[in-house]
């Protein structure tokens, strides 16, 4: 995958910019060192990962993926923001896509761009970008849409240019898996120093994982894509490859477990029931199912604001620390988490009323 279709690229030009790279690198570590400023030593770090860029974009999108189970979230003093190293990566990422966007809008496959997911993706993308038009704090609105925007572009629109070169896609997956493992070693370690409790996940998470839903939600989100690694390598009889992948996957399920996020759970559960959905061809008809039992279950709450009924006993509706008490007070409604969920909703829809 190279952009440099676009740049002189013969022996004399190459030679060139490794000497100018060099040079500048000198004179940054120099000044660095007389003015005591070590941000100098970002200005050649970029310049490489700038020319990287240009003559091998797709490693720079592995880098990206390879790092996101590492990237820790900064907040900046003016109140701002930012995962490091995954956003500025995901910036430069979405930059490289605009351009490749407008010079290979041609070898962009038509059913990609049919595609329902496409097609759902960009009208999200379009109601954001209405709904920061006629918002009250526009600043902060059109903030969110840009970052929706360099989320979407690296994630998903950039697919179509590496990830269906099928050696790329397997490069892309492996080394994930590789990333993911390290990272959740390092919060199993820090986990088992506190027992593996309920309270101490989150501490063993950071400063990788905000909090143990974020951490989960990684997890189950890589599973399927382990679970092809696994299937591709018995396929293939790569014995080593299939066994060190299905512990990898037992490994990836007991650290799921370990994270005591109900949702997770559930999600490795409803993975099940959705491989059957798909392989069975069942996908529209499940589709419908849901509608129409979200339409019901919605409708039932608001007749007679019957919603009302959930309302929990304050006394009772507290924050758990012990996981058996939580899934007990779940399904009684008397969990904090999940009746504010519930009240969200109901907020929704009574600000539709005021706007």
């Amino acid at each position: 995958m190279k952009l440099n279709q676009w740049f002189d690229t013969n022996e004399h030009s190459k030679q060139s910019i490794a000497i100018g790279i060099s040079c500048l690198t000198i004179l940054c570590i120099a000044g660095s060192i007389l003015l005591d400023q070590i941000a100098l030593m970002i200005v050649p770090l970029g310049m490489v990962l700038a020319l990287v860029s240009i003559y091998r974009f797709s490693w720079v999108y592995l880098l990206f993926f390879m790092t996101i189970p590492f990237s820790i979230e900064i907040y900046l003093p003016s109140g701002l923001g930012t995962d490091l190293p995954t956003e500025p990566l995901m910036l430069l990422l979405t930059g490289i896509g605009l351009v490749l966007g407008i010079f290979s809008i041609k070898k962009i496959p038509k059913s990609y761009l049919r595609n329902p997911i496409t097609i759902m993706l960009l009208l999200h993308v379009f109601w954001i970008f209405f709904t920061a038009v006629t918002s009250q704090n526009q600043i902060i609105s059109f903030k969110y849409l840009l970052a929706k925007i360099w989320y979407l572009v690296p994630c998903y629109f950039m697919a179509v240019f590496i990830l269906k070169d099928r050696s790329w896609f397997v490069k892309w997956r492996a080394l994930f898996a590789i990333a993911l493992t390290i990272s959740v070693t390092y919060v199993v370690v820090r986990h088992a120093g506190l027992g593996f409790s309920f309270d101490g996940i989150n501490k063993a998470g950071s400063p990788i994982y905000r909090n143990h839903v974020n951490y989960a939600a990684l997890l189950v989100v890589f599973l399927p894509y382990l679970w092809t690694l696994w299937v591709d390598a018995r396929k293939q009889t790569r014995i080593f490859v299939a066994l060190v992948t299905g512990v990898t996957i037992l490994y990836i399920l007991l650290a799921t477990y370990l994270t005591y996020t109900r949702a997770a759970h559930a999600c490795v559960f409803i993975m099940i029931g959705a491989y059957f959905i798909i392989r069975m061809r069942w996908v529209r008809p499940a589709a419908y199912a849901s509608l129409i039992i979200m339409f019901l279950g919605v409708s039932t709450l608001f007749i007679n604001n019957r919603y009302l009924d959930l309302a929990p006993n304050f006394e009772r509706t507290v924050s758990h620390h012990s996981y058996d008490n939580l899934l007990e007070a779940t399904y009684k409604m008397e969990d904090l988490s999940t009746m504010e969920r519930v009240y969200r909703w109901v907020a929704g829809v009574q600000m539709i009323n005021e706007r």
